[in-house]
């Protein structure tokens, strides 16, 4: 694709030889420098740039480059721009691992902060709210402690694995199983919502609130609801 500037400097040209005329918005003809500006703004618009390449497909095509310039080199025998080439090459796969990794860490960061209560695999929740509780960071805390109910609920098979799912909707499906610790976790999923979507300040009581909800999940019995007997109508 041939980039704005090369367009940009040829229009001169390109008008004299066809009679091509840039017009400004009153409709009078534009011409020399005056062309060339208009046709730099317009070529600068977004949708001329669509299928461009990208920062991260740009350098590894001029480091694709080098490493065939070296390779020509290298089927010469020198042993110089043998090293070279073996060393690019790692250096090569490194930037490439360190892309990958980097765009994945992204994705997970999007998605804890889309999903704030999902279960982070092999997390110890209850470790990480600790950690937060005893630096002051109440609302990271806050956030421990639900995770951790969240992943005992899951745990012990009162509630399936579901993405997205807000506190006040975790303490309505597992309040429900778990009679005993239904009040402790509304109140704690109530002030979770207020500080994470209302941007409430958080404090030592909310925390306080968190492990108390967490302590009640782990020791509270689930009660499951057997389904009503199904009953036959029997002729006379």
């Amino acid at each position: 694709m041939v980039g704005p500037h090369a367009l940009t400097t040829t229009l001169p040209a390109v008008g004299h030889a066809t009679g091509l005329r840039l017009l400004n918005p009153g409709g009078d003809p534009v011409s020399g420098p005056a062309a060339q500006a208009a046709a730099r703004q317009e070529l600068s618009n977004p949708r001329y740039h669509r299928d461009d390449p990208t920062l991260t497909q740009r350098v590894l095509e001029w480091i694709g480059q080098r490493l065939d310039a070296l390779l020509s080199h290298a089927a010469n025998g020198n042993a110089v721009d043998v090293l070279i080439l073996l060393l690019s090459g790692a250096a090569l796969v490194f930037l490439v691992l360190a892309i990958r990794r980097a765009g994945r860490l992204q994705r997970e960061a999007r998605a804890r902060h889309l999903d704030p209560l999902s279960p982070q695999g092999e997390v110890d929740h209850r470790r990480e709210a600790e950690r937060y509780s005893a630096a002051g960071e109440y609302a990271l805390a806050i956030r421990e402690w639900l995770r951790d109910c969240a992943a005992t609920v899951e745990r012990r098979g009162i509630l399936d694995p579901l993405p997205g799912r807000t506190g006040s909707e975790l303490a309505r499906a597992a309040g429900a199983a778990l009679p005993s610790a239904a009040e402790t976790l509304a109140a704690a999923a109530a002030a979770f919502d207020e500080i994470w979507f209302a941007d409430r300040p958080a404090t030592a009581a909310d925390d306080q609130l968190g492990r108390a909800a967490s302590e009640a999940v782990r020791r509270s019995p689930a009660e499951h609801v057997d389904a009503a007997p199904i009953s036959y109508a029997v002729p006379s």
